[in-house]
């Protein structure tokens, strides 16, 4: 049994809140995978790092 967590960000695309799932190691955003932390935290900035 694994561990998932929710964690809700803006969408700054649509303004809308969303969740991101944390879950086995691996971030989805929506439907889509984010491979790692790096990404879904560049991803939650705006695409900055």
């Amino acid at each position: 049994m694994s561990k998932s967590s929710v964690i809700t960000v803006d969408n700054k695309e649509t303004g809308k809140k969303e969740n991101v799932y944390w879950k086995e190691e691996k971030y989805y955003y929506g439907e889509k995978l984010i491979e790692s932390r790096e990404k879904r935290y560049a991803d939650r900035c705006g695409g900055l790092v």
